[in-house]
């Protein structure tokens, strides 16, 4: 296991700082080690205090670290005064070749000033020659070289100017660039555009201490710096799809997001495998329609069809009973599966569905029942989704979802040249889908 070193300061509302390095070199497989510079108070709106520790209290922990061994990768973010930046450069010099990564952090999102001194490119220059690579922001670029950059062309004449100041290489970060956040990196030589999404939703915390920790731990992993910034940016995507609201402030970014999602895959199977005994148990074989059923269940921000189980065979009536051709498997359900995904959208908590035969009344017997219910008529559908096999089911739900501006608990259509009518039931999970289902179809038939 790879030893990352992360020097930083602690972030008291966990969302970056030494708190968001630590989650994401674990994340990916590494082992974390750190050096604390600066303890802040803080939550996810403001920055309260800085108090740098004092610098012999750095030298100590960064003396005892390095007594186990040199680490395999090193990650450098806020230092909080010029005395902590002397003694790195009088230490780090000695960890050549280690690759060092610099996230020069100079100011807060919330705008707090994190580095003390007026001319802070002067700090920080005697550290940028030990660097592999600094990661600035546009904010950050825009200080240290003393010009606006915020496009493409300043990002690169920023990347150049950083170098001649002595960092061998520099990444800097668009983040908040118009229209698509592009990151630019000049390797000492040439300059490479590594594209990103733009993801919406809040305004998230800590994404460059997770940009620059992955760096560090794709570095000591022996990827090429190219490979390493591309392949964190695609890591800080994930992270900030999943970013969590822990207060009234920003979001936190996620680095741990693949984990639980991962974690939550095997609950994911049983308990979709748990409803379905229940549904073959109490329900009737009539429920499955002609096209049979399939019972779908998404992980915790599924993305795609392979991020959502279901039964590969189908669902099926046999003399009667509702039985199921094989286990749950992610992957196993493209139709319902494209359902959950549209539906997950819109609301990401219903992560359910589950297809039945249709019968008239359906809408009266939602009401009755006090589920919420909508409809769409395949004959609407436009030519190019009628061509594409599948692409209706995810047409209709997309259509009923904008009309309504939420995901009801069915969706029904009445079919169309060749197309049997159906019902879908969706829910938060397989027992809320099941019960109502099982509710349904008691008042129906």
């Amino acid at each position: 296991m790879k030893k990352i070193l992360t020097i930083a300061g602690s972030d008291s509302g966990g969302g970056a700082g030494v708190q968001a390095d630590l989650k994401t070199i674990a994340a990916l497989g590494g082992h974390g080690l750190c050096v604390i510079t600066a303890l802040t108070a803080q939550n996810s709106w403001e920055v309260r205090s800085l108090n740098p520790v004092p610098v012999e209290t750095v030298e100590s922990q960064l003396g005892a670290v390095v007594a186990d061994g040199p680490p395999d990768s090193i990650k450098v973010g806020m230092l909080g005064g010029e005395d902590i930046v002397r003694l790195l450069v009088g230490k780090l010099a000695d960890f050549s070749p280690v690759p060092l990564v610099l996230d020069p952090v100079l100011r807060s999102s919330s705008g707090s000033d994190l580095l003390s001194g007026e001319r802070k490119e002067e700090i920080l220059k005697p550290l940028f020659s030990l660097c592999t690579v600094i990661t600035p922001n546009l904010s950050e670029a825009s200080l240290l070289c003393g010009m606006k950059v915020n496009d493409i062309s300043s990002m690169k004449e920023a990347g150049v100017f950083l170098h001649r100041l002595g960092a061998p290489a520099v990444l800097v970060k668009g983040g908040h660039l118009d229209p698509a956040p592009t990151d630019v990196l000049f390797d000492g030589t040439s300059h490479h555009e590594i594209p990103g999404e733009r993801i919406p939703g809040p305004s998230v915390h800590g994404t460059g201490c997770v940009l620059s920790s992955a760096i560090a731990v794709f570095l000591a992993q022996g990827k090429s710096l190219l490979d390493a910034a591309t392949e964190a940016k695609l890591f800080v995507g994930q992270s900030i799809r999943e970013a969590c609201k822990v207060g009234e402030g920003a979001a936190c970014v996620q680095p741990t997001a693949h984990l639980i999602r991962s974690a939550g895959r095997s609950d994911v199977l049983a308990e979709l495998d748990r409803a379905l005994a229940t549904l073959c148990e109490v329900g009737n074989g009539y429920l499955v329609p002609e096209v049979q059923s399939n019972f779908a269940y998404g992980s915790v921000g599924a993305e795609s069809p392979e991020d959502v189980a279901g039964f590969p065979g189908r669902i099926v009536n046999v003399k009667g009973k509702i039985r199921s051709v094989g286990l749950p498997e992610f992957g196993g359900s493209k139709h319902i599966g494209r359902i959950v995904l549209t539906a997950m959208r819109v609301d990401p908590e219903m992560r359910c569905c589950l297809n039945i035969r249709y019968k008239e009344g359906v809408e009266d017997a939602c009401h009755h029942l006090s589920l919420t219910v909508g409809s769409f008529d395949r004959a609407d559908e436009p030519n190019d989704v009628q061509l594409r096999e599948g692409s209706s089911l995810e047409w209709g739900t997309e259509k009923v979802l904008s009309e309504l501006g939420s995901v009801p608990d069915v969706i029904f259509d009445r079919g169309h040249d060749g197309k049997e009518p159906m019902i879908r039931v969706l829910g938060k999970n397989p027992e809320q889908v099941v019960a109502t289902a099982l509710r349904l179809c008691e008042r129906l038939y």
